[in-house]
């Protein structure tokens, strides 16, 4: 290759760099249509996914009663038993003032509501696009000939 052939791929080099530099010769990106965003695989766009805790009910089963909506209460007494006063274990049920009698307590981690935030999208259902790094467009590729 001669000195004048090196020269001219420099300066084409150079001039595709400023173009893709400016935007000349990008094209617009067909996965997102030049918005720069895609829709979240996630959530598909709502930008929010069902709580795993609760599958979407909002509410768990009360740990306190276990879902029963009332405790055992222990409680030691002396009893009468045979003629003789013993010391004994009478359990009683209250009602569980966790849950309020229902045997459920709101879920903690989407407080009550089924649904929380896309951790993909941050709640907004689009994330940025793969293809273009969230630009909009493709710098179309250039190549050069050399003999």
């Amino acid at each position: 290759m001669n000195r004048r052939h090196h020269i001219a791929i420099c300066l084409l080099t150079c001039l595709c760099l400023i173009w893709a530099a400016c935007g000349m010769g990008a094209k617009e990106c067909t996965d997102c249509k030049g918005t720069g965003k895609q829709i979240c695989a996630l959530c598909d766009g709502h930008g929010t996914i069902t709580c795993e805790w609760c599958d979407g009910a909002g509410k768990k089963k009360c740990m306190t009663c276990g879902g029963k909506g009332k405790k055992e209460i222990d409680d030691y007494k002396y009893v009468q038993e045979h003629g003789q006063l013993v010391y004994k274990n009478v359990s009683h049920l209250v009602p569980c003032d966790q849950c309020k009698k229902t045997g459920s307590v709101s879920c903690p981690e989407c407080k009550g509501k089924g649904r929380k935030a896309c951790a993909k999208c941050f709640g907004t259902g689009t994330v940025g696009c793969g293809t273009c790094l969230g630009k909009g467009k493709i710098i179309r590729e250039w190549k050069l000939k050399t003999r």
